[in-house]
């Protein structure tokens, strides 16, 4: 059982994944844009619970049939740019580069891609710009949300235990451990599912209340608290876009801006002045049907144009991959209905399938590329050279790279191309 279609919903989809977008390409101009992806674990979070506890009460759920939704929604796009993530991987990265990069892609297959990246680096770091699959750290936490809270949702219903007061206790529990390890342990209080869950528990712990407000009868209806909650919901989020910094003890207390602004919003429904005249117009719904494609394909881009710039890219470059990261999902789907989306997995199903019948060929490069020794210059493209020290400077790449490609005519006898 799915809840009614809400467009504002996708509209705050589009604010997450926008935000993100220029964070990522434009870093000077959205400083905080990297709350986005906050707002999409409360969007999920209510979601989720929303489609649990109606299916609990109709009696029709099946853990089998949700998992399964599951997988058909997210395997297609993310199988399709795994692949193409490792193809170009090959040519262009180092071999030590490309061996983490087959981590990172098991990770971001098998959904824990953000405890891999707990392991190296923190999100924030500079060495973070050029993994290509760092962006898949989300995924992976919605993905164990998806496992465990409906095995515990699931329990609380067949032995009668108050739903709020479990979703409540969640969230509380998981709010004290990302207050407390964010600032000893920042990186584990940014990547852990543990220190994160309570931003996915204030979305379902909203949709716990408004379905038992519903069936008690004392939902409210009126139209001036609904403006408010509305304006409220979207002022925190541009406060929380424009005051957050990644300097400062990310989430910890700041992540309630975003987390807060969210709620707020959703609970204003579909007639809050905002949601109805912002966030419901056809472009910001646009953008919001294809926001998971799109959060996918962006990241890619400008991590691949980091890595072979050597640098920053140019403006021109940023703009023209955030143009093509847009396109791609939005050529696919060919609308801005509501049925866009569903068109979109449609045709990526077809892909899927195709993938399927060659996902060995995927784990044996995966598990190759993990394994893969660093490879004598001799056997090497020559713009996979590799490092002659363990800490390269992205500038030092170009330089390499250069130097390489310009001796490359005198080493013809033995490099392999």
């Amino acid at each position: 059982m799915h809840p009614k279609y809400r467009p504002d919903i996708d509209g705050l989809r589009a604010v997450a994944v926008g935000s993100v977008l220029a964070y990522h390409a434009f870093p000077s101009l959205l400083p905080g844009g990297f709350i986005g992806v906050d707002i999409f674990f409360v969007i999920s979070g209510f979601l989720i619970t929303t489609i649990l506890l109606q299916s609990l009460a109709a009696g029709d759920f099946s853990y089998r049939d949700f998992y399964a939704r599951r997988i058909r929604r997210i395997f297609p796009a993310l199988v399709l740019v795994l692949l193409a993530t490792l193809a170009f991987g090959w040519y262009v990265l180092l071999p030590g580069e490309f061996s983490q990069l087959g981590k990172q892609t098991t990770g971001g297959a098998a959904f824990f891609a953000n405890l891999v990246f707990l392991g190296e680096s923190g999100y924030f770091d500079a060495t973070a710009e050029t993994k290509p699959l760092l962006h898949l750290w989300s995924l992976g936490i919605e993905e164990q949300f998806y496992i465990f809270w409906p095995l515990l949702l699931g329990l609380a219903w067949r032995k009668r235990w108050p739903i709020l007061r479990v979703t409540l206790a969640v969230a509380v529990i998981s709010f004290l451990v990302n207050v407390i390890t964010v600032q000893p342990h920042r990186a584990a209080a940014f990547y852990s599912p543990l220190s994160r869950a309570w931003e996915l528990m204030a979305g379902g712990l909203l949709a716990a209340m408004r379905l038992q407000a519903t069936a008690d009868g004392s939902a409210n209806s009126r139209p001036l608290t609904k403006h408010v909650q509305s304006i409220v919901g979207v002022a925190l989020i541009v406060l929380g876009l424009f005051m957050t910094r990644s300097t400062k003890a990310f989430p910890g207390w700041w992540a309630l801006l975003p987390v807060l602004g969210a709620v707020s919003c959703i609970a204003a429904g579909p007639n809050g002045v905002l949601n109805r005249y912002l966030l419901s117009n056809r472009v910001m719904v646009w953008i919001g049907l294809i926001s998971y494609p799109l959060y996918l394909w962006h990241w890619p881009l400008l991590s691949y144009a980091r890595i072979v710039e050597g640098g920053e890219p140019s403006l021109q470059v940023r703009v023209v991959l955030v143009v093509a990261a847009s396109c791609w999902p939005g050529a696919l789907t060919g609308s801005s209905s509501a049925s866009s989306s569903c068109t979109f997995r449609r045709r990526c199903c077809a892909v899927w399938r195709r993938a399927v019948r060659r996902s060995r060929w995927l784990a044996c490069w995966c598990f190759s590329a993990c394994r893969r020794p660093a490879t004598p210059a001799r056997h090497c493209r020559p713009w996979r050279m590799p490092r002659r020290k363990t800490t390269t400077t992205m500038a030092s790449r170009r330089t390499r790279w250069a130097v390489s490609s310009s001796i490359a005519p005198a080493r013809e006898s033995t490099t392999c191309c």
